[in-house]
Order: C-alpha cells, then structure tokens, then sequence
C-alpha cells in the first residue's frame, strides 16, 4: 500500500449499476464502450486507460451503482448519456497494484481496507479502480488494476 496524492484529470463518463462483483463485467464492457465510442466519434485521439467510480462509500453486493470514465485531455461536449467534467485531485489516496483476474480484485480490496483501519485511517470519498494493463478476451493473469481509495487521518 502506498499514499499518494492524485491530480484532477478530465473524464468522459456515464452512469449504471451492476447487479454484484460476480456478473458486472458485461455491464462494465457495454458502459465503458458506450464512453470510449463517443470520445472517438467526437475525435480525440489520445484517451487514457479506463477508471470505475465507486460513488458508496459503504460496501454493498448487490445492485452497485458505478460510474465508467474515460481520461481524456481536452474538453468535448457532454450529451445525454456521456458527460465530461473533471474528475476532482485528491490530496491522499491509499493505493495498490493488483495483477491478474479481476475475480480476486475482492482480496486487494481486503487487503487495502485492513490497511487503511491499521494505520488510523478513514474512507472520505470515493474509491477508483483504474485498469493500467486489460485487453477485453485477453489473459486476465496479465492484467494489471490499481485501486485508489481517498483516505485521511482519523
């Protein structure tokens, strides 16, 4: 686990809920390709990778409202179901790499919220996972998440 602070970073995004952990990634693939497709129809070229927003900041299993963004680099309009806006700098956020499947995402997130009770800290907003390393089909022991929660000092 490392404390970092994290800048704010234009997004593209849109909003859906997953029914549990278990049977998100479809909802996840048609959210975040209803964001990457209209980026790339407004013509931008350079995107970062993608990030999911978790808005609740208490932990719940079914029905999870998520948010999937796209970094991007300069303003474009919003429409209906894509709003741009900047995603706000966070002064501390406990983070960890995770490498491989996302079904065993659950254990880093274990790992990181034991952490943050360990070391007097308090969740203050809402938790990202940013996917440094996928490829949709690929091998999900390639790829590479990192989990940001904001923290601060009890």
């Amino acid at each position: 686990v490392i404390l970092k602070s994290v800048e704010s970073q234009i997004v593209a995004a849109t909003l859906g809920i997953i029914p549990n952990y278990q049977d998100c990634e479809p909802i996840f693939d048609r959210l975040f390709d209803l964001t990457y497709d209209y980026v790339c129809k407004q013509g931008l070229k350079k995107v970062g990778c993608g990030i999911a927003i978790y808005h609740e900041t208490k932990l719940r299993d079914r029905n999870i409202p998520i948010e999937a963004a796209a970094p991007i680099f300069q303003k474009i309009p919003s429409n209906e179901y894509i709003w741009v806006y900047e995603l706000p700098a966070v002064e501390t956020m406990a983070c960890v790499i995770h490498q491989g499947s996302f079904s065993s995402l659950g254990q880093a997130y274990n790992k990181l919220l034991e952490w943050v009770e360990k070391n007097n800290y308090q969740v203050v907003g809402s938790t990202r996972e940013l996917y440094l390393q996928y490829e949709r089909g690929g091998d999900p022991s390639q790829y590479v998440t990192e989990i940001q929660i904001p923290v601060e000092k009890i």
